[in-house]
């Protein structure tokens, strides 16, 4: 009921809160036999690692869709890649940033999700950064 009067939900007791990144547009582009579509997003994706048991500052960014790939062109330190659609960041003061690339099989809106890691036996709430590749 909360959500339909327009409030905005309380941020996670354990977890990620966006600071910026999300809602972003990049021109999507395809080189030639290439059968997926990169878009460059210019604003890195930020967050904030909130909890009071936080044991680690790490935070991985997964890409939401089946077949997305996402790239990293200025590798941040300490950073690492765990598969093509995630990769890991080290927080500084709770907070981690990634500029990335998409790939992806078509145009259009794509989520990429900010995990903390780190966490003993404790569920956390992930941030959502929805972008749109045009």
């Amino acid at each position: 009921m909360l959500a339909l009067l327009g409030a905005h939900a309380a941020p996670p007791r354990q977890g990620a809160v966006m600071i910026s990144g999300t809602l972003q547009i990049a021109p999507a582009y395809a080189s030639p036999g290439a059968n997926s579509y990169t878009s460059a997003f210019p604003q890195p994706l930020v967050v904030h690692i909130v909890g009071k048991s936080v044991i680690s500052h790490r935070v991985r960014f997964t890409c939401g869709m089946p077949h997305c790939t996402l790239g990293v062109p200025n590798e941040p330190p300490q950073g690492t890649r765990v598969d093509p659609r995630t990769y890991e960041v080290q927080a500084v003061n709770r907070q981690a940033a990634l500029t990335i690339t998409l790939s992806n099989d078509f145009p259009g809106s794509a989520i990429v999700w900010a995990y903390p890691v780190g966490y003993e036996n404790e569920k956390t709430a992930p941030a959502a950064f929805v972008l749109t590749l045009r």
